[in-house]
């Protein structure tokens, strides 16, 4: 690249926030960092205690207050992220959500003329084109978006569908960028270092399911949970771990019953995922699932619903397995079968699944053609609006 390019990624929560979003945007970062793009991250603070400025990996990291007044704290973010627009002086802002990112970049480039390219998160129900539309002037901030958003950045069939069909976006400003995954750090390991890493991991005995990310009502957990005891009557020493932050942790707890476990968000989750045999992904709304990807890397047996981007990850019964939305007895049939998929120790699926991720999903891939698109969105001349 002749020249570096400079990038202010605007996002609700950034680490130690662990979020799959936030892990998404750490992982890419030094790898953009690498490839001549100068990143900054304008964030909140979503975790008490964190500095309002630091440098985390070399990257410069801004946060906001961020008040239990959720009005308050997107207008304490949004008027931070204008200001950070004008101290940094991007090339281009990157928001990571449409929601108060993008309202905030879109402010942004009204006052300064910086170009913005907007990642989709979720896709269908509680996605973030569906919040939106149903929230307050719902139909105008969706033609604004739509009419001065410079690329729309989406991760799933189901997110380029939305925005072609609700947004009304021509195809010449949807790029199509999935997730991607750190292949050296997931990946699988043989039955006697999965013994191993149980023990230091504290993880029970038994055949162990996992599910990692949010604890929040769009993931699904509580169907999860009352599937166990089904899992549990042809799998009798069945395990489920859930691993995670969010407003649901203390319903769950209460639902929890035997064999299911809830337990704290941890920095680094590769280990975990190498200790487990089957995945499980419930949710009734998803993107592209940063931890169905994580999973499939480190050779689980997945178990999806049929949301977002998991029917273009995973083929039926080919390298994963997938399960209607809110259908309790076909999920606990599936992880029964996933179960007894990796009887042998190895499963047949998670190896189909890995070498999907290498061919598809590296983050190498991811990060080149994000710097592809920075690249092309500075050699279009300049709009206020977009048709």
């Amino acid at each position: 690249m002749d020249k570096s390019i400079k990038v202010a990624m605007f996002a609700q929560n950034y680490i130690p926030h662990l979020g799959g979003a936030e892990r998404q945007m750490a992982a890419l970062a030094p790898l953009l960092t690498e490839r001549g793009v100068e990143v900054s991250i304008v964030t909140r603070k979503s975790t008490k205690g964190v500095p309002g400025t630091e440098v985390v990996d070399g990257i410069n990291v801004y946060r906001s207050q961020n008040p239990d007044i959720r009005a308050l704290a997107s207008l304490l973010f949004t008027l931070q992220s204008i200001y950070r627009t004008w101290r940094i002086k991007p090339d281009i802002v990157h928001a990571h959500e449409l929601l108060s990112p993008t309202t905030a970049a879109l402010l942004a480039k009204k006052l300064y003329g910086t170009p913005v390219v907007a990642k989709i998160l979720r896709g269908g129900y509680l996605g973030d084109i569906d919040k939106i539309r149903n929230g307050k002037m719902g139909t105008k901030r969706t033609r604004w978006i739509a009419q001065n958003m410079d690329r729309f950045l989406a991760i799933s069939p189901e997110i380029e569908n939305e925005l072609a069909h609700h947004l009304q976006v021509p195809a010449s400003r949807i790029v199509s960028i999935p997730n991607g995954v750190d292949l050296q750090r997931y990946h699988p390991v043989d039955v006697s270092k999965k013994v191993i890493l149980r023990q230091a991991k504290q993880l029970p005995e038994g055949p162990l399911a996992l599910y990692a990310g949010r604890l929040s009502e769009e993931k699904n957990l509580d169907l999860l949970i009352s599937t166990w005891p089904l899992v549990r009557q042809h799998v009798p020493d069945a395990k489920l771990i859930i691993i995670g932050e969010g407003n649901e942790r203390d319903k769950l707890g209460a639902l929890a019953g035997d064999g299911v476990y809830i337990k704290d968000v941890e920095q680094d989750l590769s280990e975990i995922y190498c200790a487990a045999e089957v995945f499980v992904l419930p949710s009734r709304t998803e993107g592209m699932s940063n931890a169905l990807l994580e999973a499939m890397a480190s050779g689980c047996a997945c178990v999806a619903t049929r949301v977002g981007a998991a029917e273009q990850l995973i083929e039926h019964r080919e390298n994963g397995l997938l399960c209607a939305v809110d259908n309790a007895d076909e999920l606990a049939k599936l992880i029964v079968e996933a179960f007894a998929n990796t009887m042998s120790g190895t499963s047949t699926y998670g190896a189909f699944a890995r070498e999907t991720v290498e061919k598809y999903y590296s983050l190498e891939t991811v990060a080149d053609r994000l710097v592809d698109v920075y690249r092309d969105v500075l050699t279009k001349p300049k709009t206020s609006k977009q048709h």
